[in-house]
């Protein structure tokens, strides 16, 4: 979908645990980088569910994410308070839920992009 220019392979000699690999923490846009990126832990694909989060939630409500927050505010409400745009409640509730759980802050608990690829087209499905 999209990688701003950042795409990299994983290697087997950065991996440091299941779907793990050490990054870089200045890697990425911060406002879409999932929390353990910023905290320059070790990451993997679940990283890249939580940017996806934040974006499909930019495309359903067409604004921008913390849009005005200055660098300071936006990383004491997302990566210190762990604050989430507001879900709206006239989305979908099964479109609401790949969002909330995908930008979950523990990346365990996040879903995998094969299941929010499925409920997407699901919901499309006639």
């Amino acid at each position: 979908m999209f990688d701003f220019g950042l795409a990299k392979e994983l290697k087997p000699d950065c991996r440091v645990g299941i779907d793990q690999y050490i990054g870089r923490k200045d890697t990425g846009s911060r406002r879409y980088m999932a929390p353990e990126v910023y905290n320059g832990d070790a990451y993997g694909l679940p990283a890249d569910v939580f940017s996806f989060s934040v974006v499909f939630w930019q495309l359903m409500s067409l604004r921008i994410p913390y849009k005005g927050l200055a660098m300071e505010a936006h990383v004491n409400a997302v990566f210190v308070k762990k604050r989430r745009p507001a879900l709206k409640m006239k989305w979908p509730r099964q479109l609401k839920k790949i969002v909330g759980d995908g930008w979950a802050q523990d990346p365990s608990r996040r879903p995998k992009m094969v299941d929010c690829l499925h409920t997407i087209e699901d919901y499309l499905r006639p």
